[in-house]
């Protein structure tokens, strides 16, 4: 079969599935670093894939920015995942062996509803499934504390505090 793509119309636009609200197990499935378009604040943009339960296979995405004051997202994020070693945002191979070698977590999911005005000058509303709580499964736990023991450390991993769920990223400067 040949294909030409400069002479696809296309598929008309159907509006996306969004993932119900609620609490999920999900595998990390891509991570990658990226720019805002506005002011160019970089972030790390993740693709998580629904592991278990009705939801199996569906996808939720999520974008973390780098900056100090969100610290404590990414912090809850990898340690959440189980991740302990050092590990570079500007290196793209780094962070795909960091985040995706078989990691899992439990995040909350809820929904964001939002308006804007479209090129056309009409107002739009779009809602969006948000990830704002990570909670390390139990096999990460027992991993974690098993890894602080042999440090000689004591304690288990925090998850996010509850109502944390604010990013203090200013609107004008949301990569979508």
């Amino acid at each position: 079969m040949k294909i030409d793509p400069t002479k696809s119309k296309g598929s008309p636009k159907k509006k996306r599935e969004i993932l119900p609200e609620g609490t999920y197990l999900v595998d990390v499935d891509f991570v990658e670093r990226a720019l805002s378009r506005k002011k160019g604040t970089p972030y790390l943009s993740f693709t998580y894939v629904v592991s278990a339960g009705k939801s199996k296979g569906k996808r939720v995405y999520d974008n973390v920015y780098l900056l100090e004051s969100v610290m404590w997202k990414i912090e809850s994020l990898v340690g959440a995942l189980g991740i302990t070693d050092e590990f570079d945002t500007k290196d793209q191979g780094n962070l795909l062996d960091t985040f995706c070698d078989d990691k899992s977590m439990i995040v909350t999911v809820k929904h964001e509803t939002s308006e804007y005005v479209n090129k056309d000058g009409i107002t739009v509303e779009d809602t969006k499934a948000v990830v704002n709580n990570y909670r390390a499964t139990s096999e990460t736990k027992e991993r974690i504390a098993q890894l602080k023991a042999e440090a000689g450390e004591e304690g288990s991993p925090d998850a996010m505090p509850e109502g944390s769920d604010s990013e203090e990223v200013p609107e004008d400067d949301m990569p979508y």
